[in-house]
C-alpha cells in the first residue's frame, strides 16, 4: 500500500524538478498601498520577477470569505447531487463543485446552481451562503479593478 501511495508522489517530484529548485515568496502589497503606487513600482517589479503578487487587507474580504465558506459545505450537501456538480470516485470519495466567474465590464456571473435554489429553500446554510455572495464578490471585484487599473496606467 505504501508503494502505491509513494509512486505517484515520486513521479510528481521527478516530473517537475523546477519546483524543487525554487521557492517563490510573492511580494505582498496591501490594498491601500496598491491604491497609492504608480506603474513603476513594486507591483511591476514583482510581476516581472515572480509573475505574481499577494494582495492583502482587501476591505471586507476576510470577514466575507469566512462567512461565505462557513456555510458552503453544508449547503452543497443540502442541495444534493441533482443541483451541485458531483463526481464520485472509485475509492468512495465524492467531489462537489460550484463555479463562478467575474468578467471585465460585465461583472459577476451567476452561480447557476445557487441561482436555481428557490428563495424559500429550507436550507439555512444555502440561504446564508446566498446572502453573503454579493458582499464577497464586491470585495473581489474591488481588488480586481484596482489591480487592473494599476497595470493599465
Amino acid at each position: 500500500m505504501k508503494l502505491l501511495l509513494s509512486l505517484p508522489l515520486f513521479s510528481l517530484v521527478v516530473a517537475s524538478p523546477v519546483s524543487a529548485d525554487r521557492v517563490v515568496n510573492p511580494s505582498r502589497i496591501t490594498f491601500d498601498a496598491l491604491g497609492r503606487i504608480d506603474n513603476d513600482s513594486l507591483l511591476v517589479k514583482a510581476l516581472a520577477t515572480d509573475g505574481l503578487v499577494s494582495l492583502t487587507n482587501i476591505p471586507g474580504f476576510k470577514q466575507s470569505k469566512r462567512r461565505l465558506m462557513s456555510n458552503l459545505h453544508t449547503c452543497m450537501l443540502d442541495l444534493g447531487d441533482n443541483i451541485v456538480t458531483a463526481h464520485h470516485f472509485d475509492d468512495g470519495t465524492t467531489r462537489r463543485s460550484f463555479a463562478t466567474s467575474t468578467l471585465p465590464e460585465v461583472g459577476a456571473q451567476p452561480i447557476k446552481s445557487l441561482e436555481d435554489i428557490p428563495m424559500n429553500s429550507n436550507s439555512e446554510s444555502c440561504q446564508s451562503f446566498q446572502g453573503e455572495v454579493s458582499s464577497f464578490r464586491s470585495s473581489v471585484e474591488a481588488a480586481t479593478n484596482l489591480f487592473s487599473q494599476k497595470l493599465s496606467t
